[in-house]
Parts: structure tokens; C-alpha cells; sequence
């Protein structure tokens, strides 16, 4: 048997097993590697097939052999599979089992998935799809690059992923092709032509960039304080205390809870916001209406308008809904739900409560006055409009009785809360 013929045999076969996904590009870089060597020779052929003597017949059709008929070892030696076909095809006295000439490869199931950088086409990156977790980012690497080796089976070859550095959109890995045959350990054979063989062994490493972001993004949630306004905050901003005064049927009037958000991202993308505005109290026309508004050529906030009453503050006439084991207490829920563009979720929640006046037997309840509240400008306000209403400072009406914050807090944290949204609106958090 011919050499050539045999190897050319095993490559072929190895292609129709799949075991080498390069088979057909070996084969074809092969042919071209035996039409030179024939050129070299001076190989001169026309179409009737005449040389110019009978030994360029030998080596010119068969580049393996020389005119004599002998192997030409070096030639053969240079040979993908010449290292593992169980022949002395360098010629060294060994049968060639561990004297691997090639180191293995890595090929790409589709190279246009790592073209996503159009100024440098040289550079392996794929941008389609956004990794929350890197388990998932290396099952997609180890999925979409495999190693090739001349003369090893796939069992035997595997590719290694390492971080290099970066986050993001510029996550980088470098991936390295290894072999690893086990019955080659410890040989280290170099045969005539310097050719070393060591075992595992590695070849040519290629560095891929991808898109992974595992942390969620920061989202944060509050009430401003207002000078002018008859709320009170807490001491982290998160909940609202707004004191009912008389409305005179204005109740229904929607106030601005100066509400705001704010959104921070570890990557360079836009986050998706959603804002739910939940009550436990419900009636028939909007008790809360969300909207954006820009300020001058700043970032576009979000604003929480709400009605400042209760079911037993709107009337008859007004279909209205709550729990009726709940006191005289309405209070909003307003979430902020932040979403990145790889699926990482937060959320921050806020609180408005409407706190109204009570009868001073009940549960609860408070008396206000100027000495006892930091907030008496408020209530002074109030008692202002009714001693213009009854004629007489220090009236007994004046004498205003809240239900203690204590006790809101209560009922906004009881468990089995029925809670109704009463508005939802989706925004665009931009990254600056």
C-alpha cells in the first residue's frame, strides 16, 4: 500500500464520521501542498500525460516517493495524520501512534454569528445575544467552538475557556484548542526531522468577546420634600403622610406627590422602567395617573399624581370600593420595577398615605396641636379656615384629630392586604 493512499483513505473517512470538521479544507490544502511539490520537481505533464524522463513518472505522479521507488520520508513526514497512522512514515523505526505533527485547531460552527464589528473584521464578537449569567455565556462558547486535530478523535479534544477581562459588551475569553491522549503521556518522541511531540498539547488560541451582565440593576424610589406643601415624609422618603384638610368637595382634585426615581446600571444600555400604582381603595373615576415631564434639557422624570380622600370622604354618589375591615386609612403602593437588556430584575416600592381626621374616641387617633406636631403650619392652616367659619379662635372644631402615624403605618403593613392598580405606565431609563 501507498502511504498517500492510506492517509488520504483515513482523512476521507474521518470527514464521513464528522470527526474532523476542517476534513474537506485539509484534503484541499494537501492536493495544493502535492501540486507544488510536483512543480518543484519540474513535473511537466501534458494532456497525453509524457514526462520528460521515466523517473519523473515515479515522483511527479506519487510526490511521496522518489525515482528509485523509495519513501521520501521528509516529505511524508510533514503530512497531516503522517504522526498517527500506525506506520514508520518519517522513517525514524517507530510506528507513528504518539508523534503528532500538528497541533489541534479550533473551528467556528458559524463564523458570521462573531462578526459584529464592522471597522475590525478580525475581531471575534457576538453582540446578538446578552448573557445574565456566564454559565450560560460559556455554554454557548463551548457549543459554537470546537477543536480539530489530524489525528485525534473528538473524545480526545476539547477547548478551554479562560476570562481574560472586561464586563459588559466587552467581556472577553480566550479559547485554546487542547488534545490530551492519555497513552501518549511522558512521550516525547522527535524523530529525524525535529518534529517534538509533548502531551496534552495545545494549539493556537483565539480571543472572543461577548455581552454578559450578571448584576441587576440599582433603582431607588422617594418623595421630595415641599415647604408649601401639607405633606409630611418619612425619614428615608419612602412613604408619604398626607393630612386630609377640608376639601369642600375638591376632593377629588389630583395632587402631585413630587415623586421621584432613580435608575443605576453597570452596563452602558437603556433600562426599561415600569411604574404600578396600586391602592387599597378604589372608586369609579381616577384616584392616580402617572405621567413623564422633561425639565428644561434634563433626563424626563416621572410624575405621581393621586386623590387626596377616602371611600368615606367621597360621598354616595361615588361608586367606591375597600376592605371593610380597614379603617378610614387609603394608601398608595407605588413599585418601580427596572428592567436591563439582559433580563436582571429590581424594584423599589413607595409608599402614599392618606391620613384623615378622626373622631377622638377611636382607635388610633391623635390630637394635633401647635406645640406637639413639626408640622403645625399645617393644622394651623386648617384651624385658620374654621375660625373664619365659626367666628371664634380656639374653637372647639379647630381642635383637629389625626390618626397617629404609628398607627397608618399599621394598617399599610397588615398582612392580606387587597390591593387594586389603579395605574401603570411604562418609561425608558437612559444611560447617559
Amino acid at each position: 500500500g501507498n502511504i498517500i493512499t492510506t492517509f488520504q483513505a483515513t482523512q476521507q473517512l474521518k470527514v464521513m464520521l464528522g470527526e474532523s470538521m476542517e476534513g474537506i479544507a485539509e484534503l484541499a490544502e494537501e492536493e495544493e501542498e502535492r501540486r507544488r511539490r510536483m512543480m518543484e520537481n519540474g513535473c511537466e505533464s501534458t494532456a497525453g500525460g509524457w514526462y520528460k524522463s521515466p523517473c519523473d513518472k515515479v515522483s511527479c505522479e506519487d510526490p511521496t516517493r522518489f525515482c528509485d521507488g523509495s519513501f521520501n520520508y521528509e516529505y511524508v513526514a510533514i503530512l497531516r495524520g503522517a504522526g498517527c497512522d500506525d506506520l514508520d512514515s518519517d522513517g525514524d523505526g517507530y510506528y507513528d501512534v504518539c508523534e503528532d505533527r500538528f497541533r489541534p485547531e479550533i473551528v467556528m460552527r458559524d463564523v458570521k454569528m462573531f462578526r459584529c464589528d464592522d471597522d475590525d473584521t478580525s475581531r471575534l464578537c457576538h453582540d446578538e445575544t446578552i448573557f445574565s449569567k456566564e454559565l450560560r455565556a460559556l455554554n454557548f462558547l463551548q457549543y459554537e467552538f470546537a477543536a480539530t486535530d489530524d489525528c485525534q478523535a473528538t473524545v480526545k479534544l476539547n477547548v478551554e475557556i479562560k476570562y481574560v477581562e472586561g464586563s459588559c459588551r466587552n467581556t472577553k475569553y480566550r479559547l485554546t484548542p487542547i488534545q490530551n491522549v492519555s497513552e501518549c503521556d511522558g512521550v516525547a518522541n522527535v524523530g529525524p526531522f525535529n518534529i517534538s511531540f509533548t502531551n496534552p498539547l495545545s494549539g493556537i488560541s483565539k480571543e472572543v468577546y461577548v455581552v454578559l451582565d450578571e448584576e441587576a440593576p440599582v433603582i431607588e424610589c422617594g418623595f421630595r420634600s415641599d415647604s408649601t406643601s401639607i405633606n409630611e415624609i418619612s425619614a428615608d422618603s419612602k412613604t408619604l403622610y398626607h393630612y386630609m384638610l377640608k376639601t369642600d368637595g375638591d376632593g377629588f382634585k389630583l395632587t402631585n406627590a413630587n415623586f421621584w426615581y432613580s435608575v443605576t446600571d453597570n452596563c452602558d444600555d437603556d433600562v426599561s422602567v415600569e411604574i404600578v400604582v396600586k391602592s387599597n381603595e378604589v372608586q369609579q373615576n381616577d384616584i392616580a395617573v402617572l405621567f413623564e415631564y422633561q425639565m428644561g434639557n434634563s433626563t424626563q422624570h416621572a410624575a405621581v399624581l393621586y386623590a387626596p380622600t377616602t371611600c368615606e370622604n367621597v360621598g354616595g354618589d361615588w361608586l367606591c370600593m375597600k376592605n371593610p375591615l380597614v379603617p378610614n386609612v387609603r394608601f398608595y403602593e407605588v413599585t418601580v420595577t427596572a428592567r436591563d437588556s439582559a433580563g436582571n430584575v429590581a424594584s423599589d416600592t413607595c409608599k402614599i398615605a392618606i391620613v384623615s381626621s378622626c373622631s377622638p374616641s377611636s382607635t388610633g387617633c391623635q390630637k394635633h396641636n401647635k406645640a406637639g406636631n413639626s408640622k403645625s403650619d399645617v393644622f394651623d392652616h386648617e384651624r385658620n379656615l374654621d375660625d373664619k367659619k365659626y367666628g371664634k379662635a380656639g374653637n372647639s372644631k379647630a381642635e383637629k384629630y389625626y390618626y397617629e402615624k404609628s398607627f397608618v403605618d399599621e394598617v399599610i403593613d397588615a398582612d392580606m392586604q387587597t390591593l387594586y392598580k389603579v395605574a401603570k405606565k411604562d418609561f425608558i431609563w437612559k444611560s447617559d
